[in-house]
């Protein structure tokens, strides 16, 4: 205990917050390493990855029209050019590409720490990070080519330079997120609120509304991308991207439902969350206003109406798991507030709790690294790309290329697209019957545990014993000779 008690005066000094951070993202790094060489996988393969490579060798640029719609599927381009243009200086492979990514994320941890400390203070600052580089969906997008961590790196600064009343800066931030993806567009409008809100040097709310809609102004700018998009190729938004949006009630309901569930309560935040609402009424009642000065109420205020408007967001448009990580950082500053101004009573019990989250944090991590279902927003990824690097092998080492292959969409994508990184171009070009229809004259079925599509139905494999399987973790491809006899 006497230890625990020494640890406040030590912890006084910034400088040994600063080297538990330092010291984290390092370890961090290392951890990812290993991740680094893999394939592309999921949406990286099939759509970023391609239309990455694809700019890298026609020219990075930012405007519809330069490559193909169905490689950008109608996005905005700033990540397909800030990728591309990595790309074109260290080398264009699925390495350089995850490089890249885990440079974004460390930028994004260390860009985090320091709105933390500035916003609120280092302890909640440190926990919040170490929450976040512990947590599933962040560890596993810091390895993979898609733009939430890009995304999430300029939605914090828009936050933190609105805040410090830095606007032309907040503007810079603002346009980047809206540009990266249409999701930035959250921020903006969280913004654009908590100004008709929270403006207390105008009592005047018409006023306030015409203060706030200049906030809103980077959405003018970043429009331009989308009228040129529709002058160049007839939509505003990808039509199929479009087709997807369910604007039911059932559905609606049903995604925020998942959404709510995943923040708050997926991946290990259930006891974060638990610790949190525990923390609150202690806070209002035993230390009541002295924890919310001014300052901190609207900094938490503003954190509230975006996670509010992310939340509303997700559930009016088609809903990827993935797409949720912008609200996690954030979500974990508000837990961590509660915990630490709730829970801290004494000077030396923020390292025990501490300790005792980031325990249940990395138990987590380890629980979906070998138990989770392998999509890219749990580390369980890796035996997947791994399974299909043997499948792939397989096939080109027993010459099957030219056979009849019936498969889903993540296999066709590892045979016939080199630039996903399981084949060669030469060998791609050698699979010249790969299909996603079923077909009477297939040859050979592939299936896995990621898409299992009632196509399958069609040849009845549950009668059949399939003649090669390759399984890793919870990852497996199972392959089968067809014979309609």
């Amino acid at each position: 205990m006497s230890f625990l008690k020494n640890m406040p005066s030590k912890l006084k000094n910034s400088k040994y917050f600063n080297w538990i951070m330092l010291s984290a993202v390092l370890l961090f790094v290392v951890f990812k390493m290993p991740y680094l060489e893999l394939p592309f996988y999921w949406d990286e393969a099939w759509v970023y990855g391609p239309a990455i490579r694809t700019m890298e060798q026609s020219g990075p640029c930012l405007l519809p029209g330069c490559i193909s719609q169905w490689l950008h599927t109608g996005h905005p381009l700033l990540f397909y050019f800030s990728a591309s243009l990595w790309m074109q200086i260290f080398g264009a492979s699925c390495f350089s590409g995850h490089v890249f990514s885990l440079l974004l994320s460390v930028l994004t941890l260390f860009s985090f720490y320091h709105i933390g400390c500035k916003l609120l203070n280092k302890k909640i600052a440190l926990l919040s990070c170490l929450l976040l580089m512990t947590t599933p969906i962040f560890m596993a997008q810091s390895g993979i080519m898609v733009p939430e961590i890009y995304l999430t790196f300029f939605t914090l600064w828009a936050i933190y330079f609105y805040l410090k009343k830095k606007y032309f800066l907040y503007f810079l931030s603002a346009i980047c997120g809206v540009y990266v993806k249409e999701s930035g567009l959250v921020v903006v409008c969280a913004v654009a609120l908590h100004g008709i809100l929270f403006n207390p040097s105008n009592k005047n709310w018409k006023s306030r509304i015409y203060y706030s809609l200049a906030f809103f102004s980077p959405v003018l700018v970043s429009s331009v991308f989308y009228i040129l998009q529709y002058y160049i190729s007839g939509y505003f938004f990808f039509p199929r991207h479009l087709n997807w949006v369910d604007l039911s009630f059932d559905s609606i309901g049903a995604k925020l439902n998942s959404e709510l569930h995943f923040v708050a309560l997926s991946q290990g935040r259930n006891i974060i969350s638990f610790a949190a609402l525990i923390a609150l009424p202690v806070l209002l009642v035993l230390k009541g206003k002295s924890s919310f000065t001014v300052k901190v109420r609207s900094t938490l205020a503003l954190f509230l109406i975006f996670l509010f408007g992310f939340f509303s967001f997700c559930s009016l448009n088609f809903l990827s798991t993935r797409y949720m990580l912008s609200m996690i950082p954030v979500y974990f500053l508000l837990c961590s507030f509660l915990i630490i101004k709730g829970l801290d009573i004494k000077k030396w019990t923020f390292l025990p709790i501490a300790l005792v989250l980031l325990s249940i944090n990395l138990y987590s991590l380890y629980d979906n690294t070998k138990k989770a279902y392998p999509q890219d927003f749990s580390l369980a990824y890796k035996d997947m790309v791994e399974v299909h690097q043997e499948l792939v092998s397989h096939l080109i080492w027993n010459n099957l290329q030219d056979k009849k292959i019936i498969t889903h969409g993540l296999v066709e994508t590892a045979l016939t697209n080199p630039y996903a990184g399981y084949v060669t171009e030469k060998d791609s070009k050698k699979f010249t019957s790969v299909n996603k229809v079923p077909k009477e004259e297939a040859e050979i079925i592939i299936t896995s545990i990621m898409e299992q599509d009632e196509k399958f139905k069609y040849y009845k494999l549950e009668n059949r014993e399939p003649i090669k399987e390759f399984k890793k973790g919870n990852g497996w491809c199972k392959i089968y000779v067809w014979d309609p006899n």
